[in-house]
């Protein structure tokens, strides 16, 4: 009876990861802090909901698939220093995008759209002071005089 064997694409892939070592840590861990970074300017930006969910999307992939790249040595027994600061890089850009996508979401995920310009306008009773004067000063104004 021939038995399919699940355990060799699995060994054929760890042994790619490993033995192709600093090509793959070269290429995700630039890539990873980049889009950590653009998934953090984002937010700060006040980007919509949309774009900072899909930086953190791109940037959860990266830091998954280095995650799965430390695990590789893991699995052999290889434990040193670059293992663990590799691990923690991983794990740091994962919390970091995903409180980005939570922080954004919680503040309701507005923000300036491609132009420049306000895309969501809060309520006037959460406006700072001076933009309820600008409005109060604009109504004086547009009304007609009696």
């Amino acid at each position: 009876m021939l038995m399919f064997d699940f355990n060799l694409p699995f060994e054929s892939l760890f042994e790619f990861s490993r033995s192709h070592c600093v090509a793959i840590c070269a290429t995700l861990v630039p890539a990873n802090l980049l889009v950590t970074s653009q998934t953090m300017l984002w937010v700060w930006l006040r980007r919509p909901l949309a774009q900072v969910q899909l930086t953190a999307g791109v940037a959860g992939c990266y830091a998954l698939l280095l995650l799965l790249h430390v695990f590789t040595w893991f699995a052999i027994g290889v434990v040193m220093a670059p293992t663990f600061i590799l691990m923690f890089l991983g794990s740091l850009c994962l919390a970091i995008n995903l409180s980005a996508v939570l922080y954004s979401r919680r503040r309701g995920g507005y923000g300036r759209d491609g132009y420049g310009q306000d895309s969501h306008r809060e309520p006037e009773d959460r406006q700072p002071v001076a933009s309820m004067a600008r409005l109060a000063i604009r109504q004086s104004f547009s009304q007609p005089a009696k």
